[in-house]
């Protein structure tokens, strides 16, 4: 299929090279070597400049320590006439010294021969999904890759971020990677308390939770808060005692992290503008791939709360 130039922005945005990105990931995992381990930390990749290679291509220049046992510094280009994205390497003797990691084009079913990590060689990535997505105000479209080997890999490309989640699993443990907060093009998305030039760790969410309402009693306004391990399906609605839908909270995907959403009972659904006295019950619904202890990502949990005037 021949593509037309010049490539749209829309499909260049799955992957934006500018100096100054930045991306802030939760990584945890496990592994076993005859005893059970396990691990949680912040990592990052940003790009840190830019340099024309002895191949005479230009590329940019970024410190990726999520590329797990490759050098943190690596130099990758996107060439705007195919929307492949190439990895600069003088080692291995490949033709221009530089090797495939993306083809921006891709759609669900096209099968990719690429390696973005230095454990995993060359072999086919497909695109398996294709979805829209809503992180902090961003929207468009997320594309979901995986391999079928002996090792595991699944990431995915959103569209105006980039490398928002990875997943591998050996037959030994297992590592899972998710976007908390990026920079792109000097705008700051996410968790800006550990996106910067001093990144301040802040303690990471390990589980699907639903917290108590605060305050409780309220009125009019209370706080509602959850947090999420992994991206996930998130839908949190509220109920009066008889079972009916009083508001819908959230219903869209979220990034891993925490979350506070606010419910006020003077606006609801049905026409109702003003709640009575009374106990009211709000109920959390997600749906992911895998929780951080591999266990089946769904999640349901509801509270009660009480509205007094």
């Amino acid at each position: 299929m021949i593509k037309s130039l010049p490539i749209p922005q829309e499909i260049l945005n799955f992957y934006p090279l500018a100096i100054g990105n930045k991306w802030i990931y939760n990584t945890w995992g496990w592994w076993w070597d005859g005893t059970y381990h396990s691990y949680s930390g912040i990592t990052s990749r940003e790009v840190v400049g830019d340099s024309i290679m002895p191949n005479g291509k230009f590329y940019y220049k970024l410190n990726d320590p999520t590329t797990m046992n490759y050098p943190f510094i690596l130099f990758e280009r996107i060439d705007t006439t195919s929307g492949k994205v190439f990895r600069y390497d003088n080692t291995l003797g490949l033709p221009d010294d530089e090797y495939l990691i993306e083809d921006l084009f891709a759609e669900v079913g096209d099968s990719i021969w690429s390696s973005r990590h230095q454990y995993q060689d060359y072999a086919p990535f497909i695109c398996i999904d294709e979805r829209p997505y809503n992180f902090w105000g961003i929207q468009g479209v997320r594309k979901i890759f995986t391999i079928y080997d002996l090792t595991g890999f699944t990431y995915s490309l959103a569209q105006g971020i980039g490398v928002d989640s990875m997943y591998s699993s050996f037959d030994f443990g297992e590592n899972f990677t998710t976007l908390k907060g990026c920079i792109i093009d000097g705008i700051v998305y996410g968790d800006t308390t550990t996106v910067g030039i001093e990144d301040e760790e802040t303690p990471m969410a390990t589980e699907f939770r639903l917290e108590q309402n605060y305050p409780n009693p309220f009125n009019p306004n209370t706080v509602i808060s959850y947090q999420l391990p992994v991206i996930s399906n998130v839908t949190l609605k509220v109920y009066d005692i008889l079972g009916n839908e009083i508001a819908t909270l959230v219903n869209e995907e979220k990034p891993a992290g925490t979350y506070e959403v606010e419910f006020n009972s003077h606006s609801g659904l049905s026409g109702i503008r003003d709640l009575p006295s009374g106990i009211y019950f709000y109920q959390l619904l997600v749906s992911a791939g895998r929780s951080p202890d591999g266990k089946a990502g769904s999640f349901v949990q509801t509270k009660k709360m009480v509205l007094l005037k």
